[in-house]
């Protein structure tokens, strides 16, 4: 229901309004168009390769298609005092969901490097240690904690996801997870973003408002 929405600050409700904007997103300061969705494959893969958007502006409008009716997104937003940027943030009622976007190519694999008792789950892509990528991820999304803990919200969910758009994987490929950071393909990640059960999001325009301040444009 909206009822909840009725009582929030104005400018609150302003802003919520102008980030979830159809068609267009926020993509850094700019409003774009619903550009190239159609272009995301629809169905399960059926091959190793699960090919995505050519390029974030895609993503960005696949991603407010698919979500934008139960979540708020921000996209290339610069982490402050760094030179990293967050490709995607999803603010909904499950969480907050810091994305981060990989052009990588070749077979993307978690593999265990350590023994039975002592686990080493490492990222394996085209046969190379990619670890570090979601040692990115974990950053910033730590970022995004801090930030919000600085305002009373650290008791929000926090999740990092790092999304491959054109890469191979295993016939029937399932998403994994290395650190508690969820690592896939685009189509997958919308199901993940959608599998939570959505309580009433009055109070997300406080939070949006608090984000888009703290992680200002990267252009």
């Amino acid at each position: 229901s909206g009822s909840g929405d009725d009582s929030l600050p104005h400018e609150y409700q302003r802003s919520v309004a102008t980030l979830r904007r159809r068609p267009g997103v926020i993509f850094g300061e700019q409003i774009i168009g619903d550009i190239g969705a159609h272009l995301i494959d629809e169905s399960a893969p059926t091959s190793s390769r699960v090919e995505g958007p050519s390029d974030d502006r895609v993503l960005a409008a696949f991603l407010n298609r698919e979500v934008g009716h139960v979540a708020t997104l921000l996209h290339d937003r610069r982490v402050p005092a760094t030179r990293n940027n967050i490709d995607h943030l999803v603010v909904s009622s499950t969480g907050i969901w810091v994305i981060d976007v990989e052009d990588h190519s070749g077979k993307v694999e978690r593999r265990n490097v350590g023994g039975r008792f002592a686990p080493d789950p490492r990222l394996f892509v085209a046969q190379n240690d990619k670890t570090e990528l979601v040692a990115g991820v974990a950053e910033r999304a730590a970022a995004v904690e801090q930030v919000l803990a600085t305002v009373g919200f650290s008791s929000i969910p926090i999740r990092g996801c790092l999304c491959f758009n054109d890469a191979d994987w295993p016939f029937r490929p399932k998403p994994f997870s290395i650190d508690g950071v969820w690592v896939g393909w685009p189509r997958a990640l919308v199901k993940t973003l959608l599998a939570a059960p959505v309580p009433e999001r009055s109070a997300l325009a406080t939070l949006v408002h608090h984000l888009s301040v703290e992680f200002p444009a990267s252009r």
